[in-house]
């Protein structure tokens, strides 16, 4: 039992180191504004699709109306439960970082009660914590999200590919036809010939 406890317990702080490197928290600058918020590298995210993703995945949250500020993607006064009770200025943005293979996207998200007095685990420890978790769900829904569009880039390469196959299918059609021809004219030709042969073969003049 002790041993399962000491097991229990080692778990817990090896989550909760990786939580914390997981999600940074620091100053960022918000509208020329120094200020509180969190930080998340997604692996292999251009920040279009990373910005896309969690546009969508907050609007499955509840928050609507985002507006563009200082290249944030805002919400002004919402409500998200997954935070806490209050009401809520919402910001976020997408730093891509790196091209191609090495492409990743650090997301900045920054939590205000308004007037940019923003959230932070000095001022509301129980909010912060909410919000790193909440940021912590990112990469998966960033994931998500260009899964569906691989799908749907497959789907498109696959229905061109159809095209392509049935083009080439109707191509191979007619070289068949043609063949089929020149097979049947060539069999005649050469019965025509072997015709003419024995005919000559037995030809006599009187």
């Amino acid at each position: 039992m002790k041993k399962l406890f000491t097991l229990t317990l080692a778990l817990v702080a090896s989550i909760s180191f990786a939580f914390a490197q997981y999600v940074s928290e620091g100053p960022v600058t918000l509208l020329k504004t120094q200020v509180n918020g969190f930080t998340i590298n997604i692996p292999k995210a251009d920040s279009k699709s990373a910005t896309t993703a969690i546009s969508e995945y907050l609007a499955e949250n509840g928050l609507v109306k985002p507006k563009t500020e200082d290249k944030y993607t805002s919400y002004k006064a919402q409500k998200l439960a997954s935070i806490g009770d209050g009401t809520y200025d919402i910001y976020f943005k997408a730093v891509q970082k790196g091209k191609k293979k090495d492409v990743s996207s650090d997301i900045i998200f920054v939590c205000s009660l308004g007037n940019l007095n923003t959230i932070s685990s000095s001022n509301d420890n129980y909010a912060a914590n909410n919000i790193k978790t909440l940021v912590s769900k990112f990469p998966s829904a960033v994931e998500k999200y260009m899964l569906k569009q691989k799908i749907e880039d497959l789907k498109k390469q696959i229905e061109s590919s159809n095209k392509e196959k049935a083009k080439n299918d109707k191509e191979i059609k007619k070289l068949q036809d043609k063949m089929s021809k020149a097979n049947e004219k060539h069999n005649d030709l050469n019965k025509q010939l072997q015709d003419a042969t024995n005919t000559l073969k037995n030809y006599t003049i009187d």
